[in-house]
C-alpha cells in the first residue's frame, strides 16, 4: 500500500519552524538534544527549524510532537494546519522541564 503525501503549506512550515525555535530557546537546548527529547532524528528537527518541511509530517513525527505537547495527533495536525481546536490542552512547561532535566542526567 502506498502512502499519499501532501505538500505542506507555507503557514504549516512556518508554524512548525517557530514552535521548534521557541522550544529550543525556552529549553536552552540544541537541535540534537531536542530531537532526543522527541525521540526523533537530529536531521528531522534541523529540517523543521530551517523550515525545510516539504510535505506534511509523517505519523511518527506527529505522535512524538503530540506526546511532547500533551495533545492528540488530531490536535497537533489541526494546530499545524492553522485550525484551532477548543480541546487543545495547555502547554505544560513544568512537565516538559522535568522530562528535559531527566534526559540531561541520562546524557551526562
Amino acid at each position: 500500500m502506498s502512502v499519499v503525501k501532501y505538500e505542506s503549506s507555507p503557514e504549516y512550515r512556518e508554524r512548525l519552524k517557530q514552535w521548534v525555535l521557541s522550544e529550543l530557546k525556552r529549553l536552552k537546548a540544541s537541535d540534537r538534544k531536542f530531537a532526543s527529547m522527541l525521540g526523533l532524528s537530529y536531521g528531522a528537527v534541523q529540517r523543521w527549524r530551517r523550515g525545510g518541511v516539504k510535505t506534511e509530517l509523517e505519523i511518527d513525527s506527529l505522535e512524538s510532537i503530540a506526546r511532547y505537547k500533551g495533545q492528540s495527533v488530531e490536535e497537533v495536525r489541526a494546530w499545524l494546519e492553522g485550525q484551532e481546536t477548543s480541546q487543545c490542552l495547555p502547554h505544560i512547561d513544568w512537565v516538559q522541564e522535568i522530562i528535559f532535566l531527566r534526559q540531561q542526567v541520562r546524557l551526562s
